[in-house]
């Protein structure tokens, strides 16, 4: 799991490594600047804490993912949380100084110690693509000005909160590197899991006054922008049709076969099948049109049974939940 999570993080810290590196040639500088950027990812404040020849030294003073794990399970994860945060650092080092770094994590109190070690073996990033950081020249949209406003986005201490929660930040090819694994060994259970989130979200709502499920449309797509991959709107009076514009994938989708954007859509979109189905007590399936701009849904049975995994899922989700109030 650890050379895993490393692996999903290379595209990402080679990117970072070369934006970063235009505005400075001191080492120091530009770690720091890598630093705002870990910091900015709600999985907790790394600092350095020594910049030598033999080995680099950082640390989280005070542990907090892996901590609001224990929290919920009551044990320390196998893989600590905060591995995630390693591969980080051992790429982007390893692009900076052109030498394999190795990242051992421990743990001291509780306190995290990321000791950065120089090996002897030279490292180069190998890739055929060619990776443009994307110029964003739009302004930002009001309703990001109003959260930060009012104070509805909160950063602090290497913590994201977002609405009285805590978030954290998962990059692009981070996520694209991970479902492409997940799509090689056709792991269902991501499908799964979405859909029976929305199964406890209209167990919630479905209490409200004049409840039906354009309401928990409604709710759903209020919230959909947040996830950041583009806008969906609902474009069908009949509540099965729906268009994903602005999406971010017209940029990614050289990097990898049309076949992941079709398994990541049918992820991400289960959502809105759960949504559908649990309000209506229907079975439906989700299909996409060639570009993958929209998508559909069928109803295919007139009721809606869980299967014994779902069931396990949804035991699962409503106790040990990892959405956590600030």
């Amino acid at each position: 799991a650890v050379v895993l999570l490393r692996k999903y993080t290379r595209i990402d810290s080679y990117i970072l490594f070369k934006h970063i590196s235009e505005k400075s040639n001191n080492n120091k500088k530009i770690i720091l600047e890598f630093l705002d950027f870990l910091n900015s990812l709600g999985f907790g404040f790394v600092e350095l804490k020594k910049l030598g020849n033999k080995n680099i030294i950082f640390t989280i003073n005070q542990i907090f993912m892996s901590n609001m794990y224990k929290n919920l399970f009551w044990k320390f994860p196998e893989v600590l949380v905060e591995e995630y945060l390693s591969g980080f650092l051992e790429n982007f080092l390893s692009s900076l100084y052109g030498i394999q770094i190795i990242v051992n994590l421990e743990i001291s109190n509780n306190s995290l110690i990321f000791n950065c070690v120089v090996s002897d073996k030279p490292y180069t990033f190998k890739t055929n693509n060619v990776y443009d950081s994307q110029n964003y020249k739009t302004p930002t949209e009001s309703w990001i000005h109003q959260l930060i406003l009012q104070k509805k986005i909160i950063s602090c201490e290497g913590k994201l909160g977002f609405n009285g929660n805590y978030v954290v930040v998962i990059p692009v090819f981070f996520m694209l590197e991970k479902v492409m694994a997940s799509y090689e060994l056709d792991l269902n259970i991501l499908k799964n899991i979405s859909s029976m989130y929305t199964y406890n979200f209209i167990k919630l709502i479905s209490n409200y006054e004049n409840f039906n499920c354009k309401t928990a449309y409604d709710m759903l797509l209020a919230n959909w922008s947040l996830v950041g991959v583009g806008t969906v709107e609902l474009d069908s009076v009949d509540l099965l049709s729906f268009e994903f514009k602005n999406n971010i994938y017209s940029y990614f989708k050289q990097f990898y076969p049309k076949n992941l954007f079709v398994y990541l859509e049918e992820v991400l979109f289960s959502s809105f099948k759960g949504v559908y189905d649990f309000s209506n007590d229907k079975t439906t399936e989700l299909t996409f049109n060639d570009d993958l701009t929209r998508f559909k849904l069928k109803v295919v049975a007139d009721s809606r049974e869980l299967s014994d995994i779902e069931n396990e899922i949804i035991s699962f989700l409503s106790v040990k939940n990892f959405i956590v109030k600030l």
